[in-house]
């Protein structure tokens, strides 16, 4: 009876010991999954976030750097070309100095005129883009205003040029003379625009 019960007993101690076994073993499995989940998923947010980080500058230095050189470089009757080469000949006889610092933000009617003039730039650009294609993106203001130049009052188109270069590059308060642009200014700036170019430009 004596050996039964030992039997018994190490039959008990021998199931413990092999469910407690079993136990540490899916526990070790369990964290060793986890982990391997875990190096996956960080591996892949690393990529994710370099080539994110490398779309971005890749954008972005494409927004900076001139890339019209393709467009110089095709044929005189090529459409990129002839809008490029009219965008230089507006720019002849207009210069400005960018500022070296970063300018306050120019306010009138509660909002930022500078941010006001980027979205008229790129709604300007986005819209001649159906017609010119790729080089309209490399437009400027005094580019895009040059293809409607025969339709638009001379006078107002050049009042409204010089308005928006002088917030969106700030020359005048670069050049330490503060308070030149008025609220009428930008008032005049936005109603010009709305009311006479993208009329224009969308016709």
């Amino acid at each position: 009876m004596e050996d039964m019960g030992d039997l018994a007993k190490g039959n008990l101690a021998s199931s413990k010991w092999l469910g407690t076994f079993s136990l540490l073993y899916a526990e070790v499995v369990v964290s060793f999954a986890s982990a391997i989940v875990l190096l996956v998923l960080t591996v892949v947010q690393l990529l994710y976030r370099t080539s994110w980080r490398a779309r971005k500058l890749w954008r972005v230095g494409n927004e900076v750097r001139f890339d019209g050189e393709r467009y110089l470089a095709k044929p005189e009757g090529d459409i990129g070309r002839k809008i490029l080469e009219r965008g230089i000949k507006s720019h002849e006889n207009v210069y400005f100095e960018r500022p070296s610092g970063t300018l306050p933000p120019i306010v009138a009617n509660d909002c930022d005129a500078r941010v006001n003039c980027l979205s008229m730039i790129a709604e300007t650009r986005k819209i001649l883009y159906k017609q010119y294609g790729e080089p309209a993106r490399l437009m400027s203001m005094r580019c895009c205003l040059s293809c409607i130049e025969n339709v638009l009052p001379s006078s107002q188109a050049e009042d409204f040029l010089r308005i928006y270069e002088s917030v969106l590059y700030g020359q005048y308060r670069a050049d330490g003379v503060p308070e030149v642009i008025s609220d009428e200014e930008i008032k005049f700036l936005h109603v010009f625009y709305h009311n006479s170019i993208l009329k224009e430009i969308q016709w």
